[in-house]
């Protein structure tokens, strides 16, 4: 770094006043971030289409370990995580049914992937969701995941009960990409860089522009030409 460089001290005002001496590259850089991403996210990324269900499962004398009984509430977090071998190997068989009963032609590996179950908090309530390229496709998922699950636990765990609060609906539209999130991100980022090149570029520039960059430096000022 040389001299002038080292004596060169930006105060916040003249940040500001230096960055809004160079709004039009903020503006002509966000347009250009947004319209890329825009254009990125229509034609590149799939969009992907999650269909929503959830039930109720209960169970008023499941038995895992022989010597306690567990309530709706832990029963629902068991199913959740899988957290034993005995759930493990049961979920293992909900998921193969699941693609048996759905005819999509899924494996148990692939539906592991789009299925997700997620407890309500302190409650036997599992929502369902099911995430895939087709909405249609995720209905059909979603719905055979609830229909198949009252058999399923029934058959893992001695009275266990499954009840169906609200029915899987066919998604209207994907729940990504968000264009509006990518798009503000975009714009972001942009901003960001613009800023930090416009910053760079004037510390680093030598030039003397006027009398009072010059008295800075500690020369005189003999005269000056308008």
């Amino acid at each position: 770094m040389n001299e002038n460089n080292e004596t060169k001290v930006l105060s916040l005002f003249d940040i500001i006043k230096l960055m809004l001496k160079r709004w039009w590259a903020f503006v002509l850089a966000v347009i250009i971030a947004v319209s890329g991403s825009l254009v990125y996210t229509n034609l590149f990324v799939v969009p992907t289409y999650v269909s929503y269900g959830t039930m109720y499962i209960s169970s008023a004398t499941a038995d895992i370990t022989g010597q306690s009984t567990l309530s709706d509430v832990m029963l629902a977090q068991v199913i959740q995580k899988a957290s034993t071998i005995k759930y493990k190997q049961a979920k293992a068989a909900f998921m193969k049914a699941v693609a048996e009963e759905s005819g999509l032609g899924y494996n148990y590996t692939q539906l592991r992937n789009k299925i997700k179950f997620a407890q309500k908090q302190d409650a036997p309530v599992m929502v369902v969701s099911v995430a895939s390229t087709d909405p249609k496709e995720a209905h059909i998922l979603a719905e055979t995941v609830l229909n198949t699950a009252q058999d399923e636990v029934s058959r893992v765990i001695p009275g266990g009960v499954v009840g169906i609060i609200d029915h899987a609906e066919e998604p209207q539209v994907p729940s990504s990409p968000v264009h509006s999130k990518s798009a503000m991100l975009a714009a972001i980022a942009a901003v960001v860089l613009v800023a930090l090149a416009v910053f760079f570029i004037d510390f680093f520039d030598d030039r003397v522009r006027n009398r009072q960059e010059l008295a800075t430096l500690g020369f005189p000022v003999l005269a000056e030409i308008p």
